[in-house]
């Protein structure tokens, strides 16, 4: 057992460290791991407020006929993993994950109505989903 004075210092090595603790937990505001897990799962599911496009996801297609503008971060894939589709609902263009694995109901549903119902988007054809007209690749993706 360590004399009385080793473990004076250890009580004040302790508190020294539970006082750094709390004060980085202060700036930071989050009290533990579980709280800022659940920040960053919140901000990944709901957003932050911010647009609807961040610059990782700017728009990278557009129609020149009727100006609709889409994402999709699956162009020129032909794996079985990842393709853009369009949603039957709201007709909108988004990409689908055939081996994601996450909660059900965010399982491949539209970015824009939460809907499940989809079909393929035909790459080679490019059709606008709102006018039928032939999309455009932004800085050359197409």
């Amino acid at each position: 057992m360590p004399s009385l004075a080793e473990q004076k210092a250890i009580v004040e090595k302790a508190n020294a460290v539970m006082a750094l603790f709390d004060t980085l937990e202060k700036e930071t505001h989050q009290t533990t791991k579980e709280d800022w897990m659940k920040s960053c799962l919140k901000e990944v599911f709901e957003g932050n407020g911010e647009d609807e496009f961040d610059e990782e996801s700017e728009p990278n297609l557009e129609c020149p006929s009727c100006h609709y503008k889409a994402h999709s971060d699956c162009l020129g894939y032909r794996g079985t993993y990842c393709h853009p589709a369009v949603c039957n609902k709201c007709n909108n263009i988004y990409d689908v994950n055939s081996e994601y694995c996450g909660e059900p109901e965010q399982v491949n549903a539209c970015d824009h109505c939460g809907a499940h119902d989809y079909k393929d988007w035909d790459q080679k054809k490019r059709p606008c989903p709102k006018c039928g007209e032939k999309m455009r690749g932004w800085d050359g993706i197409l």
